[in-house]
C-alpha cells in the first residue's frame, strides 16, 4: 500500500522528547512524514504560514511561551490546522483544558507509544475544525463543557482519511468492551459524587487501576478514554437535576484525569523508554 504523505510541524524544546518523537515517527510504516520542527512558539507561528502543515504537535511549555497561552496563540494563527498537545503527567489538567478550547488530542510524552501516536495523528487530521475553535466568552461554563465534549467525541469514520488509514476508535472496534468500560467509569463517578455530597472517602484506586490495565491491553489512548467520559455524560438521565449534572461533570473530569494517570503508569511499565 502506498504511504500517505503528511506535513507535520513539531514545536518542542526538549531534545530528548524530540528524539523520542522522531524515533516513533520512523516506525509509522504506512505514513511518510515531511517534518518541520522548532523549539520556539514564535518560529512555529512563522512555520505555520510557510509550511502549512497537516497537523501540529505542540509542547505547551516553551522558552518563549508557557501553558494554555501557548495553545491559544497557535490556535489563533492556525484555526484550520489540527493540534495535538504534548504533555507530561504533571500538566495533564492543562492539556485537558486545551482540549476544551479546541485541541484535537494530547499525548503523554513520558509513555509515548507508536500505535497511540499514529491513532492520534490520524484522528487529528480526520477531525479538522470547520469554523474555528475559539471560545465564546458569553457561553456559560456548563454550556461550554457540553459543547466541548460533543466536539471531542465527534468522529466521521467514513471520511477519506479514515478509509485510507483504516482507523477505528475503541467504541467502534470493540463496542462491547467500550460499553462495559463506560459502565465501570460511571460507577467510579457515582462514587465520587456520593463522596462529595456525603463528605466521605471511597477508595477508587483499585477500580481505576484495573480499568486502566484493561484499556492499556487494547492500546487505548487519551482520545478513547475521553470518549468513555463523553459517553458517561451522554448517558445521564435527561431529568437529572442541573445541580447534580454539574457535580457529575466536575467529578467525572477528576476521575478522567486519575484514570489517565493510571493509563500512563501502565504504558510506563509495559513500554519502557
Amino acid at each position: 500500500m502506498e504511504k500517505v504523505k503528511i506535513r507535520m510541524l513539531l514545536i518542542e524544546d526538549n531534545p530528548d522528547d524530540v528524539f523520542l518523537l522522531k524515533d516513533a515517527l520512523q516506525m509509522l510504516d504506512d505514513m511518510e512524514t515531511d517534518l518541520f520542527e522548532t523549539d520556539r512558539l514564535a518560529a512555529g507561528l512563522i512555520l505555520v504560514k510557510e509550511a502549512r502543515p497537516d497537523v501540529i504537535l505542540l509542547d505547551l511549555n516553551l522558552p518563549d511561551s508557557r501553558g494554555l497561552d501557548t495553545f491559544v496563540s497557535l490556535l489563533e494563527a492556525a484555526p484550520d490546522i489540527p493540534i495535538v498537545v504534548l504533555t507530561g503527567m504533571d500538566v495533564s489538567d492543562m492539556a485537558f483544558k486545551a482540549l476544551q478550547f479546541g485541541a484535537h488530542d494530547f499525548l503523554f510524552k513520558t509513555s509515548l507509544d507508536t500505535d497511540v501516536l499514529l491513532k492520534s495523528i490520524r484522528f487529528a487530521i480526520e477531525r479538522r475544525p470547520v469554523n474555528g475553535n475559539r471560545v465564546d466568552p458569553s457561553i456559560s461554563v456548563k454550556e461550554r463543557e457540553i459543547n466541548s465534549v460533543e466536539r471531542i467525541s465527534y468522529s466521521s469514520h467514513s471520511s477519506i482519511t479514515a478509509e485510507t488509514f483504516g482507523v477505528r476508535s475503541l467504541k467502534d472496534s470493540v463496542p462491547g468492551f467500550f460499553d462495559a468500560t463506560v459502565q465501570r467509569f460511571q460507577i467510579a463517578v457515582e462514587r465520587a459524587v456520593e463522596d462529595r455530597i456525603l463528605r466521605t472517602t471511597t477508595k477508587q484506586e483499585p477500580l481505576l487501576q484495573n480499568l486502566a490495565d484493561q484499556l492499556g491491553s487494547v492500546k487505548a489512548g487519551p482520545r478513547d478514554v475521553i470518549d468513555v467520559y463523553v459517553q458517561a455524560l451522554q448517558s445521564l438521565d435527561p431529568y437529572t437535576p442541573i445541580e447534580k449534572t454539574e457535580v457529575y461533570t466536575e467529578e467525572g473530569k477528576l476521575v478522567l484525569l486519575e484514570l489517565m494517570g493510571h493509563l500512563v503508569a501502565f504504558y510506563r511499565n509495559y513500554y519502557p523508554q
